[in-house]
């Protein structure tokens, strides 16, 4: 077990790096990992891997349009990325560049999609560091921004010179509903009607939670050793419904399989506080007792980053990045839009 950043490196050539999704959500290769076992599949045949009475569970969670464009008065251009609604129009953002802006100061919002909306404006309310807010000046406007002047907040590593439309809708899953997430739950994007049929037909259950996935996902661990690292907050519900469907599945000796590493926290934040919902800073890495999630499908995921330390505390570290060197080999396609891997015990 290793705690120190750089064992959790590797080297990718970047044409790997998949800037835009399939032309079908279910087309995706799918790396199976089962110990040091890897076979090669495609994500279409996902259900010849699962068996009757395993359960899936996927967050439910739907991407914010988290990405605002404004003017300032004197012509300047500033980025606004949503972080979290405090009520009553108040948001929590990132300002960029934030240097010379003024407080009450007013931003008015733009659309690179469409040149015709009315003008919406904003307030900067705070300018305390690590504290910056924006208001909107009503409910009304703060809806129409959402809907009409917000870009997805694609990672990045995913480079756009003007957005795209396709990704308004193909970085969302086929499952978000509750609004708050500031990246997509990447595993669930994989999902089409036609899998979700194929499960049912062969009796593989479902079940659904929320966890809000957070901006700091996308943060990196800066302190060599990883255990110095502090790991971002993000809310999570876990319905009672769901938590019924596991206990029914442990008792028929089915497997409980995370889809997304996102599920995997939110299961594992309430295996450990006993809590339904709550915010959790839940680190899992190498060394991390697993106490309810055995089995994962996953994406890649950058090197050095916390969430590929989540997965080398299922199967190992070294099994891990020997995955990943095969699925280089190969020219798997990695990170939000690229192929996924099935972990299973």
């Amino acid at each position: 077990m290793s705690t120190w950043l750089s064992d959790y490196d590797y080297v990718f050539p970047s044409e790997l790096i998949a800037d835009k999704p399939l032309s079908a959500r279910s087309a995706s290769r799918m790396m199976l990992l089962q110990g040091e076992n890897i076979e090669h599949a495609y994500f279409k045949n996902l259900s010849s891997y699962l068996k009757e009475g395993d359960l899936l569970i996927f967050n439910e969670t739907k991407v914010l349009p988290a990405r605002l464009k404004a003017l300032r008065e004197s012509g300047g251009r500033v980025e606004i990325f949503l972080l979290r609604d405090l009520g009553m129009g108040e948001w929590e953002v990132l300002l960029s560049p934030a240097k010379r802006l003024k407080m009450n100061e007013s931003l008015e919002l733009y659309s690179r999609f469409k040149k015709d909306l009315p003008p919406i404006k904003v307030k900067v309310s705070s300018l305390e560091t690590n504290n910056f807010k924006i208001k909107f000046e009503s409910l009304k406007d703060q809806v129409l921004a959402l809907s009409h002047f917000g870009e997805m907040p694609l990672p990045p590593y995913i480079v756009r010179n003007q957005p795209r439309e396709e990704d308004q809708e193909r970085y969302q899953t086929l499952f978000a509903k509750n609004l708050g997430a500031v990246a997509a739950p990447t595993a669930s994007l994989h999902f089409d009607e036609s899998i979700l049929s194929d499960l049912k037909d062969k009796k593989i259950e479902e079940a659904r939670l929320t966890l809000h996935v957070g901006a700091g996902t996308f943060a990196p661990v800066k302190s060599e050793n990883i255990q110095d690292h502090l790991m971002h907050e993000e809310y999570y519900e876990i319905p009672e419904a769901t938590l019924a469907a596991i206990e029914a599945c442990q008792k028929r000796k089915g497997r409980l399989i995370a889809v997304g590493t996102t599920s995997l926290r939110a299961l594992e934040a309430y295996a450990k506080t006993g809590k339904r919902q709550d915010w959790t800073d839940i680190f899992i890495s190498p060394g991390y007792q697993f106490k309810l999630v055995k089995n994962l499908l996953t994406n890649f995921h950058q090197p050095k980053s916390t969430l590929l330390m989540l997965v080398s505390a299922l199967v190992g570290r070294e099994n891990i990045l020997a995955a990943y060197q095969e699925a280089i080999k190969k020219k798997y396609r990695l990170f939000s839009y690229g192929d996924c891997m099935l972990i299973l015990d």
